[in-house]
C-alpha cells in the first residue's frame, strides 16, 4: 500500500513541475485579455520566451507593437525616450501593493524600430 501512496504522490510531483513551468506561443488576444486584473496570472509570463526568443517584435514600430501588445506603461524607477514598457505580471505577497512588478522591455533604435527585447523586473 505504501509503495502505491509513493509511486502516486512522485507522479503527481512530476506532472505538476511539467505543467507549471509550460511556456505558450504567443497570441495578441491572449496577451490584450492577460490585461487589467488578469495580470495576476502567468497568461503573459507563459508568452514572454516566445515574444523574446522568436524576435517577433525586432524591426517593428511603436504603432505594430501597440496593435499587438496594447497600451505600453511608464517605469517610474527607469527613464529613457527610447524605451517602452508592457505589463506582464504583478506578484503579490502580504501586501496591498504588488511586491514585483515584471515588464517586457523594449528598445528602440534611432530608426524608431524595436531592437532589443527582454524582461524588466522591478524587484
Amino acid at each position: 500500500m505504501r509503495f502505491w501512496i509513493k509511486r502516486i504522490l512522485v507522479l503527481s510531483i512530476v506532472c505538476l513541475s511539467f505543467s507549471c513551468g509550460k511556456q505558450e506561443k504567443f497570441d495578441s488576444g491572449k496577451w490584450k485579455q492577460g490585461g487589467g486584473e488578469n495580470l495576476l496570472t502567468e497568461m503573459r509570463l507563459k508568452m514572454t520566451d516566445d515574444l523574446i526568443n522568436s524576435k517577433i517584435l525586432v524591426g517593428k514600430n511603436q504603432t505594430e507593437i501597440h496593435e499587438l501588445l496594447g497600451n505600453s506603461e511608464q517605469v517610474n524607477t527607469y527613464t529613457e525616450p527610447s524605451t517602452e514598457f508592457y505589463p506582464v505580471m504583478e506578484k503579490y505577497k502580504w501586501n496591498v501593493d504588488p511586491d514585483e512588478l515584471i515588464y517586457l522591455e523594449i528598445r528602440f533604435n534611432k530608426k524608431d524600430l524595436a531592437e532589443d527585447i527582454k524582461i524588466y523586473k522591478t524587484k
